[in-house]
């Protein structure tokens, strides 16, 4: 049986030689991180009760879109852009769950939905939700996962223009199975990228697991453009869907890394900085709860989505008081040196 190591230093070598972390994005976008609900068809063994116990039931969709309808509205008005990041629990199983995408869009055709899933719902019920999804990000679960119906999600997910990632979740326990499904995905599916994915021991952990560097080795030969999307896309296209969205600068140099690079090797800290949570990105809470931080910062409060209209949003950032940066949402936002 794998060995079950973690990271227990932050490795702070990055923050020592630059002054800040940028986007590579050219967009002005602000991202609503929102955690709908604990629902879930899976129950995987790295993943909290809180998560998938079904102890928080779905807003009503006519809650839900009010609040949408507000943070439309309050941030078309300072000329932003929104890119409604929806996840779970397991947000496909929710029954109004395509109503409320398609509403969505009808505020703004601007708003852009990202899906965070196991991908398991019908092939049928994703050609229905496809033309109101921009961006889906599949995460393969070992415990339960089918490998042979992502890799036809995504062939629908294809046909239909959606921008979508597989990210193959490496649980020690099972990393033989971890790298056939990997290898699988690259040679198979018709995502625009595969990921591999480091987890923490659960989700309500800064633990980071400790994987082996030979493992590491291997299975990373297949993070990278799959096979079917090398032979029929541009080289442009290509470039720009894989392109690393993360710099760190300095006033001489910059480079370029990606959220999972930062993770698996201990580098996700950045104490003592100032962090643009609240101001590119908004978290929504599984109890409806409107915060900075989606590790972090629970107790700060801007309101909540029951009472859109009292909602104060964030005009300021936060100055970072966490050995860690657990979560790729608040990883992804730009931070400064004070």
């Amino acid at each position: 049986m794998q060995e079950i190591k973690f990271i227990t230093e932050p490795d702070t070598s990055l923050l020592n030689q630059y002054d800040e972390l940028v986007s590579s994005s050219d967009v002005d976008f602000v991202t609503i991180d929102w955690n709908m609900g604990n629902v879930c068809n899976y129950s995987c063994t790295y993943c909290d009760d809180y998560a998938n116990d079904g102890s928080v039931q779905w807003k009503s969709i006519d809650t839900a879109l009010e609040f949408c309808r507000v943070a439309t509205i309050h941030y078309k008005s300072l000329g932003k852009q929104l890119l409604w990041n929806l996840l779970g629990g397991e947000p496909t199983v929710w029954k109004d769950f395509i109503p409320f995408i398609s509403r969505l869009k009808e505020y703004d055709t601007d708003n852009r939905i990202r899906v965070l899933t196991n991908g398991s719902r019908t092939l049928n019920w994703w050609a229905k939700a496809s033309p109101f999804l921009d961006d889906i990000v599949i995460s393969y679960h070992p415990e339960s996962a089918d490998i042979n119906h992502i890799c036809d999600v995504s062939s629908i997910l294809r046909e239909h223009g959606v921008f979508h990632t597989i990210q193959v979740c490496l649980y020690p326990l099972h990393l033989d199975k971890c790298r056939e499904a990997a290898e699988y995905f690259y040679n198979n599916s018709k995502c625009n990228s595969v990921i591999i994915k480091t987890l923490r021991k659960t989700l309500g952990s800064h633990e980071t697991f400790k994987y082996d560097n030979e493992y590491l080795d291997d299975i990373l030969k297949f993070d990278d453009i799959p096979v079917w999307t090398i032979n029929n896309l541009s080289d442009d296209e290509q470039k720009n869907m894989f392109a690393k969205r993360l710099k760190f600068k300095n006033n001489k140099e910059t480079v370029e890394v990606t959220p999972n690079e930062l993770m698996r090797t201990g580098k996700n800290t950045w104490k003592g900085w100032k962090c643009n949570i609240g101001l590119e990105t908004i978290v929504i809470t599984m109890d409806g709860n409107v915060t900075s931080g989606s590790s972090c910062n629970h107790e700060c409060s801007h309101g909540h989505i029951d009472f859109p209209h009292d909602i104060l949003f964030p005009v300021e950032p936060t100055v970072c008081k966490w050995d860690w940066c657990s979560c790729i949402a608040d990883i992804e936002t730009a931070k400064t040196k004070r």
